[in-house]
């Protein structure tokens, strides 16, 4: 099987997938996607790649001939880029597999509708997959994680306290206006890792941008994320492989993988959600939680200072047994497959 990936190469969350799955999967070709908005990232460096811009409407000839021949799938992530191009693919008798952020897949969408397979790594996703009547396209795999790019540190005690704001995304799904307003309430509860520049409250330490996952999750021993939403939720599980205690939303997906890995105490880790509702980024609702801030701080206090040394194995047993190697195999199965 000749598979080719369409993606972007930065440091966002989809970037870094995008990464890892050159990486950890024998991809013969790389279409590079450039983003005004992220730019163009890493070169892979490890494939036959082509480079194109989202400026122009369409690749010019050579970029998707070289791209495409030869090729019998084509793997993207979130979306397509331009979105005609799955439907360009399958023309050529291409299989077409889009692994789906939940929150922007729409099922009309040109490159929604035009994918064979559609990848959830969540069962929350995998299920509203099914409401959209996508059942017979939809499959449910875990997510993968390049566990050599997050070496296991065990932690001893919950002294440090870390929420990693991202690039923020929409709508503050980090769920940085939580962790601000838990901040006002407890100065220097957590310290803050931010890829983009925000203004933190007064006496909050900031952790400066990180190069790498790894670097980010070096900073904690628990991890605090009240995420308002999520399509994978990838934050939660590197800092589970790296090592941290998480305490997130009690909200789907993040309680979804809460559950998995700490299975009876999986109300330890959950953040109280003080109201939800949904948001329609796509034009199809997907749910959206609002955190309680004096939840944060109540669960910060709860476990500051404790012995979190079986914590911190218990998730990286979860990760290497859920997301560790036998994901990738599955993976791989299902863009040649889809079963």
């Amino acid at each position: 099987m000749n598979a080719g990936l369409c993606g972007y190469a930065v440091d966002t969350g989809i970037g870094q997938m995008t990464k890892a799955m050159l990486r950890c999967l024998p991809f013969d070709k790389f279409l590079h996607v450039y983003e005004p908005s992220v730019g163009w990232g890493d070169d892979p460096g490890t494939v036959a790649s082509w480079r194109y811009s989202v400026k122009r409407d369409w690749p010019s000839a050579p970029v998707v001939d070289g791209f495409l021949d030869g090729l019998d799938v084509v793997v993207c992530v979130e979306r397509c880029w331009p979105a005609a191009f799955f439907a360009h693919a399958k023309a050529r008798g291409i299989r077409t597999v889009l692994i789906v952020m939940p929150e922007w897949f729409h099922p009309t969408r040109e490159w929604g509708k035009s994918a064979d397979v559609l990848i959830s790594h969540a069962r929350a996703g995998y299920d509203h997959l099914v409401k959209l009547g996508c059942r017979s396209r939809a499959v449910y795999t875990p997510i993968p994680l390049d566990i050599e790019s997050l070496p296991f540190t065990q932690r001893q005690r919950a002294n440090r306290f870390l929420f990693v704001n991202g690039y923020g995304g929409i709508n503050a799904r980090s769920g940085s206006g939580e962790i601000f307003d838990a901040l006002a309430m407890r100065p220097g509860l957590v310290d803050v890792c931010s890829q983009k520049q925000i203004a933190l409250p007064r006496g909050t330490r900031m952790i400066a941008p990180c190069a790498t996952p790894a670097d980010v999750y070096a900073n904690a021993d628990v991890m605090v994320r009240p995420s308002r939403h999520e399509g994978l939720g990838l934050t939660v599980l590197e800092a589970m492989a790296s090592g941290c205690a998480v305490l997130t939303t009690n909200g789907l997906p993040m309680r979804e993988f809460i559950q998995e890995c700490y299975g009876p105490r999986a109300s330890e880790f959950l953040l109280a959600v003080a109201n939800s509702d949904m948001i329609s980024p796509a034009g199809v609702p997907w749910h959206h939680y609002i955190v309680e801030p004096a939840s944060i701080v109540d669960k910060v206090d709860q476990w500051r200072g404790k012995d979190i040394a079986s914590e911190s194995v218990m998730g990286r047993e979860y990760i290497e047994s859920v997301h560790g190697e036998s994901a990738w195999n599955d993976l791989w199965r299902i863009i040649g497959y889809g079963n």
